[in-house]
């Protein structure tokens, strides 16, 4: 795996870990103090600096109450030259840099949008 794929993979956990902790109502001290790491670590895991090990990641997924699942990317990192999927996977990277509250205020205005153009027709 090159260092560019473990980079964009570390900051999608980074950002995931972000996400969940605002879904839980906890805070990023909390966190820490319940996986048994510093705060400071723990901001270099959300902010893509650190790579945190799959043991870690299991206990993120038990406090916050999100599967595993959910803190890996949906794609895989392997390089295609399929142009579509890499435009995708721009995309999908793109969008990681959003506030949650962006993203769900998107798709409320994405889905009203759809919803405008199937009653034209």
């Amino acid at each position: 795996m090159s260092e560019s794929k473990i980079l964009r993979s570390t900051k999608f956990i980074g950002a995931r870990i972000r996400q969940a902790i605002k879904l839980s109502g906890k805070n990023q001290k909390e966190l820490a103090a319940e996986i048994g790491v510093t705060d400071t670590w723990l901001s270099g895991v959300i902010n893509g600096r650190q790579n945190p090990s799959l043991e870690t990641i299991e206990k993120v997924s038990t406090v916050l109450g999100q599967p595993m699942i959910y803190f890996f990317p949906p794609y895989s990192l392997e390089d295609s030259d399929d142009p579509e999927r890499k435009l995708a996977i721009s995309i999908f990277d793109d969008l990681m840099e959003f506030s949650l509250d962006y993203l769900k205020a998107l798709k409320v205005l994405t889905k009203a949008m759809s919803e405008r153009l199937k009653d034209k027709k």
